[in-house]
C-alpha cells in the first residue's frame, strides 16, 4: 500500500499512528473539529468506540465545517446543563461512613472515587471522579472541603462529612428501638394496669357506704344506752 493510500485512511507510513477528526471536546487533548495524529491504539480503543473522533478520511474532512458547527451547539447545551448541576452541588453536604479507630483515625482513606460515587447517588447522575478535587487527603473523621470542575468556567464547592461506621450503626439502632412497637407481654401488662385502676375507681363508693353504715350503727348504740 502506497503512502497516498495510507494517508487516505488516516494512517501514517508506519501504521502506528492515526489521523483523526475530533467530534467532541476532550479537555487537555483537543476540541471538536480539530484534526490530530494520535497513537493508533488510543484511537481504536478509546476515541473511535466512544464516538469522540473519526478517522480523518476525505469524506470527514469535507464535512469539517458541519462538525465544528455541531460542536458549538453541543457546547452551549452542555454548558447550560453543567451550570444547573453546579448550582445543585454548591454548598452540598454529603456524608460518608468509614471504619475508624477510637480517636477518629480511618482504616484507609476517603478517595475521590468514593466522593464521586456518593455525589452520583445523591444527584442521580454520573459524576466523573476526575472532575472531583479534595482540598487535602482525608484520613480521619470530620468535615472537609471539596470541589468539582464541570467545565472551563463552571465549578462548585461542597463539604464531605466523614463519620465512623460505628456511630452510624449506633444511630440506626437507637432509631430502630425508638420506633419498635410494644411486645404482646407489654401490651397485656398495660391492659392489666388499666383494669386495676378501673376496679379501684368502682370500689371507692363501696368504702363510702361502709363508713355510712358504721356511723349509723354507732348512733343506734348510743340511743339504746
Amino acid at each position: 500500500m502506497c503512502l497516498l493510500e495510507l494517508s487516505k485512511i488516516g494512517l501514517d507510513w508506519k501504521g502506528l499512528k492515526m489521523r483523526v477528526v475530533f467530534l467532541q471536546d476532550i479537555p487537555n487533548v483537543a476540541e471538536a473539529g480539530d484534526i490530530k495524529t494520535v497513537k493508533r491504539g488510543y484511537a481504536k480503543n478509546y476515541l473511535l468506540p466512544r464516538n469522540l473522533a473519526v478517522v480523518a478520511s476525505a469524506h470527514e474532512l469535507n464535512r469539517l465545517e458541519a462538525i465544528k458547527k455541531a460542536a458549538v451547539v453541543y457546547r452551549d447545551k452542555q454548558s447550560a446543563t453543567m451550570g444547573e448541576l453546579a448550582q445543585k452541588i454548591e454548598g452540598l453536604r454529603i456524608t460518608i461512613a468509614q471504619r475508624a479507630g477510637p480517636v477518629g483515625q480511618l482504616y484507609g482513606s476517603v478517595t475521590v472515587g468514593m466522593v464521586a460515587s456518593h455525589l452520583s447517588s445523591t444527584l442521580g447522575t454520573d459524576i466523573d471522579r476526575r472532575s472531583v478535587s479534595l482540598g487535602q487527603a482525608i484520613r480521619r473523621t470530620g468535615e472537609f472541603e471539596a470541589s468539582i470542575r464541570l467545565g472551563t468556567d463552571i465549578s462548585a464547592s461542597f463539604v464531605v462529612n466523614v463519620i465512623s461506621e460505628d456511630s452510624g450503626n449506633a444511630a440506626d439502632e437507637n432509631t430502630a428501638v425508638a420506633s419498635e412497637p410494644m411486645s404482646d407481654v407489654e401490651a397485656v401488662d398495660q391492659d392489666n394496669s388499666d383494669d386495676i385502676e378501673t376496679v379501684s375507681e368502682v370500689a371507692e363508693p363501696e368504702n363510702s357506704l361502709d363508713d355510712g353504715e358504721s356511723e349509723e350503727s354507732t348512733a343506734v348504740s348510743e340511743d339504746e344506752k
